[in-house]
């Protein structure tokens, strides 16, 4: 692929801007609303719950980081500035009811930043980790599932046609919680029935 122009640069980057302007003009505060509402009733983990076991956070000194910032903090106490990198770091290491938990303050934080990463929501292809993603993922209600394919739908439209937008992933990544959606969806169902 040839090199671009710094012209060529400066164009993309003005498209994604006024895409990115759009998007706060109108859909930036309803989806933090959203998040907020969709997330309202999920309950603190407990400290137990976080990350790993104690014999494991004592060996690994990453996983006694995260664990050692989050004990106690409810995820509206992580929605400062200090809390934006460990929020990202700590979606690798929740155990399922913590990355629950704080996922609301996750989105928010990356919303209020007009960031729309995609990476933590991609499908899970290896084998090792689907278990665990899957522990994850069906904890979610449909409005929490929901709420992520509206974040991802925000991401995809930013990056339409810009050189880093990957269109096969994004529609994948799409699809993948298109169906988790559908799935707790038909679990709500099934228990009001």
């Amino acid at each position: 692929m040839a090199k671009m122009t710094e012209d060529e640069q400066q164009k993309l980057k003005a498209v994604y801007l006024q895409r990115l302007e759009n998007i706060n003009r109108t859909r930036s505060k309803p989806l933090i609303k959203n998040i907020k509402e969709a997330f309202l009733n999920v309950p603190y983990p407990g400290d137990e719950n976080l990350v790993s076991t104690p014999e494991h956070r004592a060996e690994c000194e990453e996983c006694e980081g995260i664990y050692s910032y989050f004990v106690g903090k409810t995820w509206e106490k992580t929605l400062d500035k200090k809390s934006y990198d460990w929020l990202g770091h700590g979606q690798s290491f929740f155990l399922p009811l913590a990355w629950q938990y704080y996922l609301a303050a996750y989105l928010i934080q990356r919303v209020s930043k007009e960031l729309f990463p995609t990476l933590y929501f991609l499908p899970n292809e290896d084998p090792e980790l689907i278990e665990f993603e899957e522990n994850r993922i069906n904890l979610l209600t449909s409005r929490q599932c929901d709420v992520i394919i509206k974040y991802l739908k925000i991401a995809d439209e930013l990056g339409q046609g810009l050189v880093i937008y990957e269109e096969y992933e994004i529609s994948k990544t799409l699809s993948y919680w298109k169906e988790n959606y559908r799935k707790a969806l038909a679990k709500e169902q099934n228990l009001n029935e």
